[in-house]
């Protein structure tokens, strides 16, 4: 629903922002080129989301945590990671 059909009602408890594309553009490639820095598949999903290939690290969870960190100081922007054997 278009913001300004419920505005007087949202008005006092949410904060409208406009979007900005080409920063999100920007941020997203930041992100996953700070992954494909730490793993060598990356499967592009979406604008903020990917599949990577974690085959040959020995402990996938630290890994993954490695790079979560890596992101968010690079970045600023937190990321999670989901771990399955697919």
């Amino acid at each position: 629903m278009p913001a300004f059909k419920i505005l007087p009602a949202i008005r006092k408890q949410v904060t409208l922002l406009s979007s900005n594309y080409e920063l999100y553009g920007d941020m997203s490639k930041r992100v996953f080129d700070t992954v494909r820095a730490h793993t060598s598949d990356v499967e592009l999903y979406s604008i903020d989301e990917a599949f990577i290939a974690l085959d040959g690290f020995s402990d996938v969870t630290t890994h993954c945590q490695h790079i979560r960190a890596v992101v968010k100081h690079d970045t600023g922007i937190p990321a999670s990671i989901g771990i399955a054997s697919t």
